[in-house]
């Protein structure tokens, strides 16, 4: 089970040495404990019903390539059994769900962050900067699929960093979308016409 340890009030050099001790504050990783649960008692924990469906649909292609392992029929009714004495706390719900979410927006930090840094980068380059803000808008578009899901009353705070974020964003690209697109109209503009 990996852990990191968030915040130490005596010492920074604990934290960053990853050292457990008394009053440090730790972050602990949910996936082994979804995997056992998972083949213990055949129930996914932390994820949503309905994503689980509109998954099975749209991505049938994914799903042939990832096979079912087959199992017994002893299997199946140990599992049976398993499901029906099975009670998960709603908190023990809610802290693997929110890991997950963390996990997403983590991505999307990492992703926004790349396309500012390739932003910054292409700064006399009209082409680059416009396939930049073409990676903002795939970005944006995950955003407001991950703030779909979060409509729950539960996630209002991760809701509202999302929306932050979204106008962090917007704030941030306004001048260099109409700096690109000024560019890119100047230089078309200054192009001769052959005779």
């Amino acid at each position: 089970m990996q852990s990191d340890v968030v915040y130490n009030a005596s010492n920074n050099e604990l934290v960053r040495t990853q050292t457990l001790v008394k009053s440090a504050i730790i972050q602990v990783d949910a996936a082994p404990f979804r995997q056992w649960y998972l083949q213990h008692y055949g129930v996914e924990i932390g994820r949503k019903k309905k994503s689980a469906t509109k998954k099975e649909g749209v991505e049938e292609g994914e799903a042939a390539v990832v096979e079912e392992v087959k199992k017994s029929q002893h299997v199946l009714r140990k599992l049976e059994k398993c499901k029906e004495e099975q009670k998960l706390d709603s908190h023990i719900k809610k802290a693997v769900w929110w890991c997950l979410v963390r996990d997403v927006a983590l991505s999307f930090r990492s992703s926004v962050s790349s396309i500012l840094l390739k932003l910054r980068k292409a700064e006399g380059t009209s082409g680059e900067s416009i396939d930049a803000l073409a990676k903002v808008d795939i970005v944006k578009q995950r955003m407001e699929a991950a703030y779909e899901t979060l409509q729950g009353a539960e996630f209002a705070n991760v809701r509202k960093q999302f929306e932050v974020l979204e106008d962090r964003l917007e704030e941030m690209l306004q001048p260099r979308l109409s700096e690109a697109l000024s560019l890119s109209a100047h230089t078309h503009s200054d192009w001769k016409k052959p005779r």
